[in-house]
């Protein structure tokens, strides 16, 4: 009915007196009500979801309310997860955590979070054979441009690939030490141009490989412009890249070619994962202090501290992803426009009843 009225010409709204006093109050209804009033942007966008964070040291994945930050529940009923870091979204749609302390890839339903099985491992009834293809310390994760799951092995220096529907080791993608990779970690992540950019931990470094043939392109962030520990890169929608640095606790801003454009924000003690949220703030996480704040997108200011230091058993803090299929928020009808539209319903009904009581009393 807004709508409607909102497309009218003043002309028609002021025809007759009657319809002028039904159409002023519509116009007030529709003024004051827009359609519904509904919360801001960043609280109706987070409907639906979770944010996961990894705890590496108390071997588990935390889920919090992704609206308010509140501590839920943990994900992990059967004691599978081990070191948890990365956390991600599969082929098969389902939810995919590594685990470096037991070398598993572990996976869980994505619509209620029940442990589904071991994805890759090592089976030791089988002696002879590694069905993980050497897995040493899985910390990051991605899927590739080809839909299979690649893994990084931290303690062996290199990159391994997965199908990426039934977890079957296919090969060595990046082998051991290309490129001075040393500490492969969690952050990794296939870029816009289809490589996959690597965080080299142990020497201070983002790599970029050929993300078709695993061969090393360049090295994209050194020490030069601030590298220090580096466990995470994420792609912005405008092209440029972030990394935090747990080294320095800062987060470092480069363009799509690797050129250092300065540090994004600073003060972010250990920081370790990075996402942006659904409200379009950075949110990152600490592995020494074991909470998730939130960053303005723009300025990289301090917003606040989204899940406080330790909620739910959180320890080492590492990875963080939100997870679940956000939903429309349920609209809620203002005070005044409430009021306002009781009035058109009374007033409408006063004219038809109106209407109806003179039919039969003209000649």
């Amino acid at each position: 009915m807004c709508d409607y009225v909102n497309k009218v010409s003043q002309r028609q709204i002021i025809s007759t007196s009657r319809t002028s006093y039904v159409a002023i109050i519509v116009f007030l209804g529709c003024s004051l009500l827009p359609t519904v009033s509904r919360a801001s942007e960043p609280i109706s966008s987070c409907n639906g979801l979770r944010l996961l964070v990894s705890g590496w040291a108390s071997n588990d994945i935390y889920a919090y309310n992704a609206c308010t930050g509140a501590f839920e529940f943990t994900l992990d009923t059967t004691g599978d997860v081990e070191g948890s870091m990365t956390i991600l979204r599969g082929p098969d749609d389902n939810l995919y955590i590594a685990g470096e302390k037991n070398d598993r890839i572990l996976r869980f339903n994505w619509q209620t979070g029940a442990f589904m099985g071991i994805f890759v491992w090592d089976n030791p009834a089988t002696v002879v054979v590694d069905e993980s293809g050497g897995l040493d310390s899985p910390t990051g994760m991605a899927i590739g441009p080809d839909g299979n799951l690649y893994v990084a092995s931290f303690n062996n220096n290199n990159i391994l690939r997965y199908d990426g529907i039934t977890g079957a080791f296919i090969d060595e993608f990046v082998s051991s030490g290309l490129g001075g990779l040393n500490g492969p970690d969690a952050g990794m992540a296939f870029g816009p141009d289809g490589n996959l950019y690597v965080p080299s931990y142990n020497n201070n470094r983002v790599l970029v490989y050929n993300g078709t043939t695993g061969a090393f392109i360049k090295i994209f962030a050194d020490a030069n412009s601030g590298i220090s520990k580096p466990r995470t890169v994420l792609f912005r929608s405008d092209g440029r890249v972030l990394v935090s640095n747990e080294g320095n606790s800062t987060i470092r801003q480069f363009d799509a070619t690797g050129s250092f454009l300065g540090t994004f924000a600073s003060g972010a003690t250990g920081c370790t994962g990075i996402v942006f949220g659904p409200d379009g703030s950075l949110y990152v996480t600490s592995a020494s202090i074991n909470r998730v704040r939130r960053y303005h997108p723009d300025t990289g200011a301090l917003i606040d501290t989204f899940v406080p230091i330790g909620s739910g058993g959180l320890s080492g803090a590492t990875f963080v992803y939100f997870w679940g299929d956000a939903t429309a928020p349920v609209p809620t009808v203002s005070e005044w426009g409430l009021a306002i539209m009781i009035l058109l319903v009374l007033s409408v009904g006063s004219l038809v009843f109106r209407r109806v009581s003179t039919v039969g009393l003209r000649p």
